[in-house]
């Protein structure tokens, strides 16, 4: 058993000099993964050889020697994620989460604001109760400038939709759709959209392991 650390932001630079400090995404610390690892029994050289990052980075990114990229410290927990045991405690009992969304007719600085007011990584699109796709903060981060955040439609920008299942679902038949922070399932009870679960929910369970 070891405590969850996450940091509580990622920093989005653009090309103007601007930055917006979102303080939305709760990555995992170094610490974090080392203790994840261990735990797991996992050596750094098969994460190394499982992830393609380098045993030398490795090592120096848990001897605090090397700040690691973003895309370092995802690729590292998305494996050590998929190891671990997920709880077979049905979705409804913690997937209780309000669905907030935007519809694909609005702009992405809508989809901005929401995350920044509810520090959510994903948001659904929904039109007239369909689910059409989502926003993260992912692909929010790919962008080289906010200048056109008003004049561009979230039906150009999103991504293909999150998973839909019922709330009865077990935590462990979820755990495919859930591979990063990113990711996020809508939840239905009696063909209603019910609640929305995310990997945060998952971590937070007691008996996540």
């Amino acid at each position: 058993m070891f405590i969850l650390g996450f940091c509580n932001q990622i920093v989005i630079k653009y090309t103007n000099t601007k930055t917006i400090d979102l303080n939305v995404v709760d990555l995992p610390t170094v610490d974090y993964l080392i203790d994840l690892r261990k735990s797991l029994g996992i050596s750094q050289s098969k994460l190394a050889g499982a992830t393609d990052i380098p045993r030398a980075t490795i090592a120096r990114m848990e001897t605090k020697k090397y700040e690691p990229k973003l895309s370092v410290i995802q690729t590292i927990y998305n494996y050590l994620y998929r190891k671990q045991n997920v709880t077979n405690i049905p979705l409804c009992e913690f997937g209780k989460r309000k669905i907030i969304s935007v519809t694909s007719n609005q702009t992405i600085d809508k989809a901005l604001d929401i995350i920044m007011k509810y520090k959510f990584e994903c948001i659904p699109v929904i039109d007239k109760n369909i689910v059409k796709g989502k926003i993260t903060t992912m692909k929010l981060a790919t962008r080289k400038t906010s200048a056109e955040d008003s004049k561009i439609k979230i039906s150009d920008f999103m991504e293909e939709s999150p998973a839909i299942i019922p709330c009865s679902t077990s935590g462990i038949l979820a755990k495919p759709f859930l591979e990063s922070a990113s990711d996020c399932v809508i939840l239905t009870k009696k063909g209603e959209l019910y609640g929305l679960v995310t990997l945060w929910d998952f971590l937070n369970q007691n008996d996540f392991r």
